[in-house]
């Protein structure tokens, strides 16, 4: 083999990875985009036998918005991380067969989400998946008195911890529709309490954690 073979086949060889370094170039590509919906929240998992808090559609109701970025790293997967503010809550329930008669009321908890997402596209069509952690600093409480118990909050948490589960559709290239479940996994608040005004048990238990449902409307620039 003289030079002049060696030379074109280094070129050959140097040509085939630039090709597969600029297809990959080409199609990993970021881009922003902003979004706003409705959230429907609650908190769940109380160690107390009060009560067990579930999703309703009773409420309560609350916003959020933010942004995004979106980094398709192939054809089947992205990374999708997100800084959203929402508006998140507990609804406890009244009970007007006792005395002194109780009354329900809701809670709020403002958050500052950052969910860091994996996006699965399995499908030609525009639907895909969203899945990963998310963490959370709660900036600001509006709490339900609860004034019939006597009850102390020991400690509040204001760092969440969550996982993120769902899906989006893209309508057009830029306008797109998502639904979103949240579950905590860190309790919000640590309570002592006392039930006995009412027939019921005192100690302390841990608030529950939030879970949330999300409708979402998002733009991609």
């Amino acid at each position: 083999m003289d030079f002049l073979e060696i030379i074109l086949k280094y070129e050959k060889s140097n040509n085939f990875y630039y090709r597969i370094l600029f297809k990959h170039s080409n199609f990993s590509q970021v881009k922003y985009g902003i979004k706003a919906g409705l959230n429907l929240s609650n908190l769940s998992g109380f160690d107390s036998d009060y009560s067990k808090y579930t999703l309703s559609l009773n409420g309560p109701y609350g916003i959020h918005f933010g942004g995004f970025a979106n980094y398709s790293i192939n054809s089947l997967l992205g990374f999708q991380p997100e800084l959203v503010f929402s508006m998140q809550g507990a609804k406890y329930p009244g009970y007007v067969y006792v005395q002194p008669e109780i009354k329900g009321g809701i809670s709020r908890y403002y958050y500052i989400n950052l969910p860091l997402l994996l996006e699965i596209k399995p499908f030609r069509f525009p639907l895909s998946f969203l899945a990963g952690p998310q963490l959370g600093l709660c900036v600001n409480r509006s709490l339900y008195d609860g004034s019939y118990l006597n009850k102390t909050i020991i400690k509040n948490n204001n760092f969440d911890l969550g996982l993120d589960f769902g899906l989006q559709y893209r309508l057009t290239s830029h306008l797109s529709l998502g639904l979103r479940y949240n579950i905590g996994l860190l309790p919000s608040s640590k309570y002592e309490f006392d039930l006995t005004e009412i027939g019921g048990n005192k100690g302390i238990y841990n608030a529950g954690k939030n879970i949330v449902l999300q409708l979402t409307i998002a733009w991609t620039f």
